[in-house]
């Protein structure tokens, strides 16, 4: 039955009706099965109507819908992102959760702005669609923003006890965790319209560069998209470029899953097609018991079981010699990476260092992990796995570097503060360059001799600084932060946060706690400016 120009506004604005309506109820229904608490369902409810109802009536009045520019696109994303931030405002979203006509207020107002902003990326979609993936993205990531914050506040932001009975929950969860699942409940499932609707709006516009452009063959407009995406892979830090034997299986393990789970997709999407277009008689075969068994439990078990023995298998293997490794002790503090090269000779001086490691290539090094304070996780991709190091326990990494060069390490567990800028880098070097390093480390510092100003920086580190940090060759002998015996040699400051510089030292003393908030390194720049300088200098002699 065709429905007549005078009648589709209504027949429009009904079908909106039943879509947020129909995805409340479905919200509230899941809501009540998983005994959510109130700050949950309420995202539950918006993501409802935000990711669900928005976009779908989006595309029931699309037919409707005026010209759509860039601007108009720009505005609706930033009415959208503007009102789910100013509602949820602590102050404002409880005065709406205590008074029914607010909520009403903010649950209206929220889905206009939805339905505006899908209306906009609908409507600019159909011209210029790199403007709309765009608008999706920013969008996006400003929902899981605001979502990360609820999932990772150190306590309550909303004091909901007086919410009314719409949003009572099930009792089930403190004030905290109902928090902390209403952000996770965000993450998981509000990026996934936006990730669908850009897929969408891609396949639309690699059809439409097919049509435009006959002369490339397909293959090639579907590769070059994907080929952006390699931006983001560098050999730095990376498992998929190994240096070392041992990370070397790790990725062939990788590469082993990957070209098997692509297969397995491709071979379940096959019989998926088969079974809902194939004739009678190819389906026949796909329904029966026999088929059932082989393919859900035979081999999944066979697959399953064949992968466990094989990462059993590399986990056990050790490819490198203990009696020949090179003995180096990390020790992770916060936020920072202690490191400490045992020496052949017990009586010989400690070699200590700081967010850089430097081995030989071809010799089997060990390294023994453990934490000062809150458990870390020692990561450099290039080169092993990944191992914690827990305080008042000792665990070893054991692998043979294969290739020279630098290669980027990271804290993989969250251990608070800065977690973030707790990096490290490990340096191959040719094993005769490792063993002059190594001659020229255990050297004392040079004597700042007859530079004046190198000798007045000596003087205002052992006033300022000797309680944190050794020097060797002097009496600098604090051991709270790193020894700075070389500190210029190295390639970077702070954790890979700066380049090693005399310019970036200087940043550093007036404002680490810019560069790297909370660490617990105080700042200097209440130092005269004369004193700074010459401490600056005298640092950076270090080498």
């Amino acid at each position: 039955m065709r429905i007549s120009s005078s009648a589709r506004p209504l027949a429009a604005a009904l079908s909106v009706f039943a879509l947020i309506c129909g995805s409340l109820i479905l919200a509230r229904a899941l809501g009540y099965s998983f005994a959510l608490g109130a700050l949950s369902q309420h995202m539950f409810d918006h993501i409802a109507l935000l990711g669900l109802a928005a976009p779908a009536s989006a595309w029931v009045l699309q037919r409707n819908l005026p010209p759509v520019s860039g601007r108009m696109l720009a505005a609706a994303a930033a009415i959208q992102i503007a009102l789910i931030w100013i509602w949820h405002l602590p102050p404002v979203f409880e005065a709406a959760q205590a008074d029914l006509i607010a909520h009403l207020v903010m649950v209206g107002s929220l889905f206009a702005a939805g339905l505006f902003f899908w209306c906009a990326v609908l409507g600019v979609a159909a011209r210029a669609r790199w403007q709309a993936i765009l608008g999706l993205l920013i969008t996006g990531k400003l929902f899981c923003l605001f979502a990360a914050i609820l999932v990772f506040s150190p306590r309550p932001l909303y004091e909901l006890a007086n919410s009314h009975a719409h949003h009572g929950g099930h009792g089930a969860y403190t004030a905290l965790a109902d928090q902390q699942l209403a952000g996770l409940i965000m993450i998981a499932v509000c990026p996934l319209t936006y990730v669908a609707a850009g897929i969408a709006i891609a396949v639309r516009w690699i059809s439409a560069l097919e049509l435009a452009y006959p002369e490339i063959p397909k293959r090639s407009a579907l590769v070059i998209p994907l080929l952006l995406l390699l931006a983001g892979c560098s050999d730095v830090q990376s498992a998929l470029h190994p240096a070392s034997l041992e990370s070397a299986e790790v990725t062939r393990l990788s590469w082993t899953l990957f070209v098997g789970g692509t297969l397995i997709f491709l071979i379940v999407m096959g019989l998926l097609v088969l079974a809902a277009l194939g004739s009678e008689k190819l389906r026949g075969p796909l329904g029966n018991n026999r088929a059932i068994v082989l393919g859900g439990v035979a081999f999944p078990v066979v697959v399953l079981t064949a992968l466990l023995g094989y990462g059993l298998w590399m986990a056990w293997s050790e490819s490198a010699e203990a009696k020949a490794a090179q003995d180096i002790t990390v020790q992770g503090e916060q936020w920072w990476w202690r490191v400490t090269y045992k020496q052949p000779d017990a009586s010989a001086t400690a070699l200590s260092s700081a967010n850089e490691i430097r081995i030989a290539a071809g010799r089997p090094v060990r390294l023994q992990l453990t934490s000062a304070d809150v458990i870390h996780s020692f990561w450099v991709p290039a080169l092993a796995g990944k191992i914690d190091l827990i305080p008042g326990r000792t665990n070893t990494l054991t692998f043979t570097p294969t290739k020279t060069g630098t290669y980027r390490g990271q804290c993989a567990e969250y251990c608070g503060g800065p977690h973030a800028m707790m990096a490290l880098r490990v340096v191959v070097m040719e094993p005769e360059a490792y063993d002059e390093w190594l001659k020229a480390e255990l050297r004392p510092a040079a004597s700042p001799a007859d530079d004046q100003k190198l000798v007045r920086g000596q003087e205002v580190f052992k006033t300022a600084c000797v309680v944190c940090h050794e020097i060797r060759g002097t009496n600098a002998r604090g051991r709270l932060g790193p020894d700075l015996t070389h500190l210029a040699s190295r390639g970077a400051l702070a954790g890979e946060v700066l380049p090693m510089s005399a310019e970036n030292i200087d940043l550093w003393l007036r404002e680490n706690d810019r560069l790297k908030p909370n660490n617990r390194m105080p700042e200097f720049g209440h130092l005269p400016s004369d004193d700074l300088s010459a401490i600056v200098a005298y640092l950076a002699s270090l080498k």
